[in-house]
C-alpha cells in the first residue's frame, strides 16, 4: 500500500508530503491547486518521462519519493527475485531530478530504470483518463497456454574449459517420470502454472486458470492430444472464455515457448538432484520471469508492435 508521497522541486511544487491512509484516499481543491502535478509527480517516481522543464523555476534539483508498505508474500518473494528487500516490510522508490538527467534509487541503493519501473509494476496501478481504452486491445487479453516436462538429469548444455581439455559435468543415469509444468502467459507477466505428475489439464483450467480470468480473456493453445481433450472443452465452454488453437508446428507464435526456455536454464544452472527439490526449484524459476520478459516474447511473435 501507498504511504507516502515527497515531492520537491516540481514544477509549481516548494516542497510537500501526502500521508495516505487505509481505504480510499481522495485528493481534492480547485483547478490550479496542483492536483495533477501531485499525480505527475507519481508517475515519475514510477519511471516515467522526465525533462528539466519540469523543474520548478530557478530550481537545479528536484526529488520525488513513494514509500510502501508491503505485505503481500507474493510480491516479497518477487522483490527477492530481484535482490531487493524491503527494510520492515518498508520500501521507498525516489528519483532525483536533474538538469538534463535523473538518479533513480530504491531503499537508498541506485537501480537503473529497468529495475526502477519492474518494482513499481508490482506495486501500483495508475489509471487516468481514456486508460480504459487499452481494454479494446485483443493483445491485452491473450492467454497462452501450455506444458512442458523436467527432471533431475537438467544440467547446462555449454561450457568453458581449458584448450584441448573437455568440459566435464555429471548426470544421474536413472530418472524418475518426468515432472509436467502446466502454466499460462500473459502480456503483463502474470504466470498461472501447476505441476504435477498425474493430474490433467481440465483440473489445471477449473482451479488455477479460469479463476483468474475475465469473458473478454482468450486463451490460445497449440494442438496438443489433451488440450482437444472432451473435459477440456466442456469445461471452457461452460466459462464463456473464448479458446482458440494455434496452427500445427508453430512455436514461433507461442510466446510461452521461450518462458520455458528461460525456465530450463534456470534449472539446469540449479541442478536439482532430487525429485522432491523440483516443486521449489519450480516456483524459483517462475520468480525469475518478470513482466519485461514477457512483453519482450510477446514483441518477437508479433503481438505487440
Amino acid at each position: 500500500m501507498l504511504q507516502n508521497l515527497y515531492v520537491k522541486n516540481l514544477a509549481l511544487i516548494d516542497e510537500t508530503e501526502v500521508e495516505f491512509g487505509e481505504g480510499l484516499n481522495i485528493l481534492t481543491g480547485e483547478t490550479g491547486a496542483g492536483k495533477s502535478i501531485l499525480l505527475g509527480s507519481v508517475t515519475l517516481a514510477l519511471g516515467g518521462k522526465y525533462n528539466a522543464q519540469m523543474l520548478r523555476n530557478g530550481a537545479k534539483s528536484g526529488l520525488v519519493e513513494l514509500t510502501f508498505h508491503i505485505k503481500e508474500e507474493k510480491i516479497l518473494k518477487k522483490l527477492e527475485a530481484l535482490d531487493i528487500y524491503p527494510e520492515d516490510g518498508y520500501l521507498t522508490l525516489s528519483r532525483r531530478l536533474l538538469e538534463g538527467r535523473s538518479v533513480s534509487k530504491i531503499n537508498g541503493e541506485t537501480v537503473n530504470m529497468t529495475t526502477l519501473r519492474e518494482v513499481a509494476c508490482m506495486l501500483i496501478d495508475i489509471h487516468e483518463q481514456h486508460v480504459h481504452q487499452s481494454l479494446l486491445h485483443k493483445r491485452n487479453h491473450l492467454v497462452f497456454l501450455d506444458e512442458s516436462g523436467v527432471n533431475i538429469n537438467m544440467t547446462r548444455h555449454y561450457a568453458r574449459a581449458w584448450k584441448n581439455r573437455r568440459a566435464v559435468d555429471k548426470t544421474p543415469l536413472n530418472t524418475p517420470c518426468n515432472t509436467t509444468v502446466l502454466s499460462s502467459i500473459r502480456l503483463n507477466g502474470d504466470c498461472a502454472y501447476t505441476v504435477y505428475q498425474g493430474g490433467t489439464t481440465a483440473e489445471y483450467l477449473k482451479t488455477k486458470l479460469l479463476p483468474t480470468l475475465s469473458e473478454a480473456d482468450i486463451i490460445v493453445m497449440d494442438n496438443m492430444r489433451s488440450h482437444h481433450a472432451k473435459a477440456v472443452k466442456q469445461l471452457l465452454d461452460s466459462s464463456k472464455v473464448t479458446y482458440l488453437y494455434l496452427p500445427p508446428y508453430s512455436p514461433d507464435l507461442n510466446p510461452i515457448e521461450k518462458m520455458w526456455s528461460k525456465l530450463k536454464a534456470f534449472l539446469r544452472k540449479e541442478k536439482i538432484r532430487m525429485a522432491s527439490e523440483l516443486p521449489s526449484a519450480i516456483s524459483k524459476g517462475f520468480l525469475t520471469i518478470r513482466p519485461t520478459d514477457c512483453i519482450g516474447w510477446f514483441h518477437s511473435c508479433n503481438y505487440v508492435q
